[in-house]
């Protein structure tokens, strides 16, 4: 497994710097399971979703989750093979959910491991996309006054995340949660207030930027090497002030407040098949850095 994982470093430093060190899969594990052929290894587990949580707002009630150590692509596809006949041998559930998902999260660069993926059913979901400090990216409009989000502007800023939300669900295809409407308001009225902005154009708030900084990001800290770094959680324009630059200058914002204090790096999440935000947030100065694939497993009615 040493020899695996030391191949498996050098092989992604040289594809993408940026990446983090990868860390060695588990010797043995409390759950899930180990499965490895020639040239692989990976760690595979079932993650049933808390449906009241946060998460679960973006996430499958079921996700089968694999992480992969490899060599080469040939290793990727037996491991994707022999994957899906350990999980043709485990016990059917006792429940019936409404969406499961087999998911592989991969550095963007490695196209190498875009083949075998595909041939086995997978499709890029979503990218973790990052910006190193300091990368310019256009100012947006200078017509839209941007300031930061007050306790009055929850009840827009909630409709407006939202509406990304049930934006998103054309792309991930999963069902709206019950409680997302309290989670998303808990969540803006909690949140760091001299990173949390609105923007608005003759006096209505028509935007909202959420912004995360370091100490409240670090379960993004894994995927990264730049240390720290901040998240971008949520940035929605409402559908008539599309197009305006209001994008743009919250964005712009968002940056000079990192920049200013000295943040390294932020990352953010996008769908990957919404045709509108790769150009966007490629043109913000982020590019792509993890992508991850899934495969629906099994649906209900």
């Amino acid at each position: 497994m040493t020899d695996l994982t030391t191949a498996h470093r050098e092989r992604l430093a040289l594809i993408d710097p940026a990446l983090p060190e990868q860390a060695p899969l588990p010797e043995s594990v409390e759950s899930g399971a180990l499965l490895t052929v020639d040239g692989g290894a990976a760690h595979v587990e079932i993650i049933r979703s808390d449906l009241d949580s946060f998460t679960a707002v973006w996430s499958a009630d079921e996700q089968h989750v694999m992480r992969a150590r490899v060599q080469h692509p040939e290793a990727m596809a037996a491991l994707l093979s022999r994957w899906e006949t350990h999980r043709r041998e485990l016990p059917e559930p006792d429940d019936e959910l409404e969406d499961v998902e087999a998911m592989v999260t991969w550095p963007s660069r490695d196209i190498a491991m875009v083949r075998p993926l595909r041939r086995a059913g997978f499709a890029p979901k979503t990218v973790v996309a990052l910006r190193p400090a300091g990368r310019p990216a256009p100012e947006g409009n200078p017509e839209v006054t941007i300031r930061s989000l007050t306790d009055e502007d929850v009840p827009v800023a909630t409709r407006l995340w939202l509406d990304l939300v049930d934006n998103d669900q054309h792309f991930l295809d999963h069902p709206r949660r019950p409680r997302a409407e309290e989670l998303i308001r808990e969540s803006l009225q909690t949140n760091e207030r001299r990173y949390s902005w609105v923007a608005e154009h003759d006096g209505v708030v028509v935007g909202m930027l959420l912004l995360s900084t370091p100490e409240h990001s670090a379960w993004m800290q894994p995927l990264i090497r730049q240390d720290p770094a901040a998240y971008l959680g949520a940035m929605m324009v409402s559908p008539s002030s599309r197009s305006a630059g209001v994008g743009a200058a919250l964005v712009s914002r968002a940056h000079r407040a990192a920049d200013d204090a000295g943040i390294p790096a932020i990352s953010l999440h996008y769908s990957a098949s919404n045709p509108l935000s790769a150009p966007f947030w490629h043109r913000s100065g982020y590019r792509p850095l993890w992508t991850t694939w899934t495969r629906s497993l099994r649906r209900t009615g």
